[in-house]
């Protein structure tokens, strides 16, 4: 986990669509001192679609739904209601 946490950290991935991702583009308007400049945890985010795409089976990832973040409480809504 801790290689993980330095990789994300290190690569200081944008917000990427599920499209950019799939067809290679990794084009954003931020600038690399934006993009350093993030949370660490928004780092991890931004980089756990990437990890899906090129780790996960691809039938597995094409009935994955992404959790919903819910704006009042700004944690992410599960399928069965409870909030993580």
């Amino acid at each position: 986990m801790e290689m993980i946490t330095r990789l994300c950290n290190q690569s200081s991935l944008p917000p990427l669509t599920k499209d950019q991702i799939a067809e290679g583009n990794m084009s954003t308007t931020m600038s690399l001192a934006q993009r350093e400049n993030q949370s660490l945890s928004t780092k991890i985010e931004n980089a756990i679609p990437v990890l899906m795409n090129n780790v996960c089976d691809v039938k597995w990832s094409a009935n994955f739904k992404h959790p919903i973040k819910d704006s009042k409480k700004n944690l992410y809504l599960l399928p069965n209601g409870k909030f993580f």
